[in-house]
């Protein structure tokens, strides 16, 4: 049979024992007590364990040996095992004078209960027996209150009680802990000192002329022979335009022409009108469309009246076509046709010539492309220029007049002769190479400050240079030609001061009072800086002597 074991532990109390049986799934719940417990101790206990599994409709048993138990389990009529795996039994314990208390089997319990029932008093009804079992709980717990009272007055009497100072004891530790933490940082780690020189600088115009060179190995910085640098940018720049330029894209008129032509009768070939001749009315143009050839008839009496032995006029049909597209060219007339390639001819006339139309369209010229060109190139190098710059390396001094543009041959969209379509806007685009020079900062620093002309022999070497120009961009090369290697190098302010350093600094400091460091670094500064000394706390009026504790900055005075 399925069974579930519920092991009591010594904190648990009776409701948590009755929770536990309620909730096993199992009908059969065996109970495994510690060895001293506490909650197992009282009758009311057992009674409610027991009325609990009754109505849960659960079989408990206890699996113990204890004496204590096994009286109490016979009480409330709980069956008890010796282990897990023996037979349950309900304890019966009998009392007599004469013999100790002793454990039945259950069959025997059986017997007992049976005599006992009969001579037994009427059994009390259910809410009697609740009555009965809150009674003997109030007892209990009174008892239970009694004997905690006397506990605690004789423990009182032998033991101090902590509890009390316990908060205290804490906080004046951590306290003390803190209070030594904030002397270890105030006195070990907090000692700071930030000294602040600020140099007032002398300003100095340099000049001096240089070689530049686009070989880098014949770089020479002591001859003053300079490498050149060079910075490149391909860059694709567009713009609109506007088209300006109208055509007519028409059709162009056709038909036929008819003249009247004089053919030597002794002449062994034809007469031949080549395509292309061109015949004129009222100023317009037409061009013969094909070859057409003119032979004297095989009877001269078919010639035309008005020649002669030796001459006939003969009639011919030629076609023709609108020099240009166009309504105007359409015509009717016969009279005022005019031709300068056909020699000897009498009279021209023609048939109706039709088919022509206007269909005006905007396209683009060859000066509206001119146009675009221009412009295109003077804002493509604004731009182009600008963008190199942005290019050039932080280490790297551009030299503007050193820039070059190269542009590419511009296309349009539309070509120029193609039509514009209604809504669109012409384009035009081009490809550049753009090209500048420039020189490495750092060779062209260590150039100026290797050569100190503007510096008077008995200035130092007491002053140094600063500032050669190049962080704020004061450098200027003049004279720059493409082809040629010689240039002029112009530095428009070279910032000197005296000479002090960091290292010089720390030494005449360390260790000393605030007050003292001032006197002693102002005769190297005179009136040409200032000091300003600051610690890191009110309280430090020394300065450390570990370096690491000493903020050293040389500035310049704006």
């Amino acid at each position: 049979m399925n069974k579930d074991v519920i092991y009591i532990e010594p904190e648990n109390d009776i409701t948590d024992i009755i929770e536990k049986v309620k909730t096993a799934k199992p009908k059969v719940v065996a109970i495994v007590p510690p060895k001293k417990s506490t909650v197992l101790t009282s009758t009311v206990n057992f009674k409610l364990l027991a009325r609990a599994s009754k109505a849960a409709s659960k079989s408990i048993v206890l699996v113990t040996a204890d004496p204590a138990l096994l009286k109490l389990a016979s009480i409330a009529e709980i069956p008890v095992a010796k282990n897990l795996q023996t037979r349950p039994e309900i304890p019966l314990i009998i009392k007599d004078n004469s013999s100790p208390e002793k454990t039945v089997t259950a069959d025997e319990a059986d017997e007992l209960i049976e005599v006992t029932e009969k001579s037994a008093p009427k059994k009390p009804s259910e809410d009697e027996v609740i009555e009965e079992l809150d009674a003997e709980a109030d007892t209990d717990e009174k008892e239970g209150d009694k004997d905690k009272k006397s506990a605690k007055k004789s423990k009182k009497s032998l033991v101090p009680n902590l509890d009390r100072w316990r908060k205290w004891i804490i906080l004046g530790s951590i306290t003390l802990v803190l209070f030594i933490g904030f002397l270890v940082w105030a006195f070990v780690f907090a000692p700071a000192v930030k000294i602040t020189v600020a140099i007032r600088p002398s300003g100095h115009n340099f000049s001096a002329p240089i070689i530049l060179t686009t070989d880098p190995k014949k770089e020479d910085v002591d001859g003053a022979v300079f490498a050149l640098e060079t910075v490149e940018l391909t860059k694709k720049s567009s713009a609109e335009f506007t088209a300006t330029g109208e055509v007519n894209r028409g059709d162009k008129a056709a038909g036929t022409v008819a003249i009247l032509v004089e053919v030597s009768t002794l002449a062994p070939e034809p007469v031949k009108i080549a395509s292309g001749t061109t015949f004129t009315n009222n100023g317009l143009i037409y061009t013969a469309t094909k070859d057409t050839s003119i032979s004297l008839p095989d009877d001269p009496a078919e010639c035309a009246p008005g020649s002669t032995a030796y001459w006939c006029r003969v009639s011919a049909k030629i076609n023709v076509a609108a020099e240009h597209p166009g309504a105007k060219y359409n015509t009717t007339t016969s009279s005022g046709w005019t031709s300068s390639n056909i020699a000897a001819i009498q009279s021209i006339g023609e048939s109706a010539i039709s088919g022509g139309t206007d269909k005006i369209v905007r396209i683009v010229t060859q000066q509206d492309f001119n146009n675009a060109r221009a412009l295109l190139t003077s804002s493509s190098e604004a731009a182009g220029r600008s963008d190199l710059l942005d290019k050039f390396p932080d280490s790297t001094f551009p030299i503007v007049d050193s820039f070059k543009s190269t542009p590419k041959e511009p296309t349009s969209s539309p070509k120029v002769g193609e039509e514009v379509k209604d809504g669109a806007t012409p384009i035009i685009s081009a490809e550049t190479i753009f090209t500048m020079f420039g020189i490495d900062k750092n060779t062209l620093s260590s150039f100026i400050e290797n050569n100190p002309k503007f510096l008077s022999p008995s200035m130092l070497p007491d002053y140094k240079i600063y500032a050669t120009g190049i962080e704020d961009d004061k450098i200027r090369i003049d004279g720059f030609k493409p082809e040629s290697d010689t240039a002029k190098l112009v530095s428009s302010s070279v910032q000197t001061g005296p000479a002090i350093t960091e290292t010089e600094i720390l030494d005449k400091s360390s260790g000393k009072k605030i007050g003292e460091v001032k006197t002693l670094l102002k005769p190297i500064l005179g009136s040409n800086g200032t000091i300003d000394i600051k610690p890191s706390v009110f309280w430090v009026s020394t300065v450390p002597t570990d370096p690491n504790r000493v903020e050293i900055i040389i500035t310049l005075e704006k």
